[in-house]
């Protein structure tokens, strides 16, 4: 079976991660995707990251009901401190030889790809498809700025087609800690799961 990874903080998830989700099924890159919270970020550690529980319960919240979605706890079970994509990728790949893996990120991290750990191998080894998010500045030019020639040209071919979607994670916290209203950002189940269980500066601590 061919499965698109789709890893993130999921802090919280939202409408954008559900659409990119559904856009790579319905391309047919993928036959399922693997929803993947992030277990110990790498580059999160300038800020508080909301309890991995709860951003697993509320990525539950996102894929019920969506057929071809499913979420993973892969990287709490394998305890990677921190957790990088090409080392889970890779370990999949040995744990699961009958699965096809291939990478999902947002269009934004096209140019933050060349900077990872091991980047350049990670676009060499698996497959990256990419979701276009509002306000990304891709273009060919950018991509063969920061990549060789082969892998720039395939990281282009490689996007999806969708409705932009403007919102992020961190634009939704301020907004949950301000007191605003994030309009379709969430879904209602995860507004519910957030003001139950005071996050965000919700619900009245």
């Amino acid at each position: 079976m061919r499965i698109a990874y789709l890893g993130g903080a999921f802090d919280p998830p939202h409408m954008g991660h559900l659409g990119e989700a559904r856009a790579c099924l319905a391309a047919g890159v993928a036959e399922k995707v693997w929803l993947v919270p992030t277990y110990a970020p790498p580059h999160k550690d300038g800020r508080h990251v909301t309890g991995f529980l709860h951003r697993l319960a509320m990525l539950k919240l996102l894929a019920e009901g969506e057929p071809g979605l499913e979420v993973m706890e892969v990287e709490r079970q394998m305890m990677l401190e921190p957790s990088y994509t090409i080392d889970i990728l890779r370990v999949l790949k040995l744990a699961y030889p009958e699965h096809d893996f291939v990478l999902l990120v947002g269009g934004d991290s096209l140019l933050d790809l060349a900077g990872w750990h091991c980047g350049r191998d990670l676009a060499e080894e698996f497959e990256i498809w990419s979701y276009p998010r509002g306000g990304s500045a891709v273009s060919p030019e950018t991509l063969y700025k920061v990549w060789p020639e082969d892998l720039a040209e395939k990281l282009w071919k490689r996007r999806l087609a969708g409705p932009l979607y403007p919102e992020a994670s961190s634009q939704i916290r301020r907004m949950l800690a301000n007191g605003e209203d994030t309009g379709g950002m969430l879904p209602g189940k995860i507004m519910d799961y957030i003001e139950a269980n005071h996050l965000y500066g919700r619900g009245g601590k």
